[in-house]
């Protein structure tokens, strides 16, 4: 039994067939979403590269301006000379699929990239002197990346083209708070609520009540979107309680010593219920790292749809990274971050000011 020869993704035809689709008809470069580097071959980039160098320009795209200007630049031998893009024009059945070549041109990129990551892991994890957290999370980040389409800057026209429709789509249906509001009025008439890619920190002097606030945030929160709890610090039958005493009104020692008064019943019984309808999602594990937290943060917004994440609180992340308290805390503060961004959703961290000797 022989081995499976296993090579490179790469499709020559499918790259030769859209920059011919381009030079057929050049209106077909702003459907093309890729980045030179998504192109296998060198040759291809340096085309590309031309066309989009061109475009910036304002100068039209045809065989004609394409060899000049890669004549002017010493590169039309490299890349096969007048003949070569003649070649491609002739090979090309149809501009009319040019998304069709540029979506195979982006999957073979996607599929080299991960492979080279997977390699890089392999190497990183031989290197016994290498924390393996660290590792594992910084190809997270970059697996979540390989995965999203990166573009160059691009005309400032295009933005403002996008401000213009978003605002116009605000119009058709106008709210007094465009991120996801807390049911904290004066705190979302300045935040307008948590915004999504973005991190918000509830930082203060223990004792103050922050992990209590935090979830009445995500109580209202909930009300507009599901999202999840990652209580590190405190059991979730405390956090219940803790918000059932704030909705009802009834001392957390009633509750817990079953000397609830008959009058009380009512009040609490219809808490629960409404508290229990409520898409949040809660966790009062301990264990925690950036990394498995990015894995189950994904499982939930594919599964619930969730768009907010709340940690109590952040020193108690279980990432073991960096020389002091200070790395590490920088460490798990890019992280979240990224991870926010990476998944498109709003994140709300309760830090403190002096748990962690700081």
């Amino acid at each position: 039994m022989t081995d499976t020869i296993r090579q490179i993704p790469y499709s020559p035809s499918a790259e030769e067939a859209m920059l011919g689709s381009i030079l057929i008809d050049p209106e077909c470069l702003r459907l093309v979403n890729i980045e030179p580097d998504d192109l296998y071959f060198i040759h291809n980039r340096m085309i590309f590269n031309s066309m989009r160098n061109l475009k910036s320009q304002g100068k039209d795209i045809d065989y004609l301006t394409v060899c000049q200007d890669l004549d002017k630049q010493g590169k039309l031998n490299e890349v096969g000379g007048p003949a070569y893009l003649t070649k491609i024009i002739s090979q090309t059945v149809s501009s009319l699929h040019v998304e069709s070549y540029t979506e195979i041109i982006r999957e073979k990129a996607m599929r080299r990239r991960v492979i080279a990551l997977g390699q890089e892991m392999a190497n990183q994890s031989f290197d016994e002197t290498n924390d393996m957290g660290k590792v594992i999370g910084q190809c997270m980040t970059d697996l979540s990346k390989v995965g999203r389409v990166t573009e160059g800057a691009q005309p400032i026209s295009q933005f403002v083209s996008a401000a213009y429709d978003e605002v116009s789509k605000a119009c058709e249906n106008p709210c007094e708070f465009y991120g996801i509001p807390t049911g904290f009025t004066d705190f979302d008439k300045i935040t307008s609520g948590l915004q999504r890619k973005e991190v918000f920190t509830l930082s203060g002097d223990p004792g103050l009540g922050k992990s209590l606030l935090a979830f009445q945030m995500a109580a209202g929160m909930a009300k507009t979107a599901p999202g999840v709890v990652y209580e590190l610090e405190m059991s979730a039958s405390a956090v219940i309680r803790r918000q059932l005493s704030g909705m009802t009104k009834i001392p957390t020692y009633k509750m817990r010593s079953g000397k609830l008064a008959d009058e009380d019943w009512p009040a609490f019984t219809h808490a629960v219920e409404e508290l229990s309808c409520l898409p949040i999602y809660l966790s009062e594990a301990t264990n925690w790292t950036t990394t498995s937290l990015r894995v189950d943060l994904a499982r939930l917004i594919e599964e619930a749809g969730i768009q907010w994440v709340i940690v109590d609180y952040f020193d108690l992340m279980a990432d073991t990274v960096g020389k002091d308290l200070n790395e590490r805390g920088t460490y798990i503060s890019n992280q979240f971050h990224n991870i926010v961004k990476d998944l498109n959703i709003a994140g709300l961290v309760i830090d403190t000011e002096n748990k962690s000797g700081m």
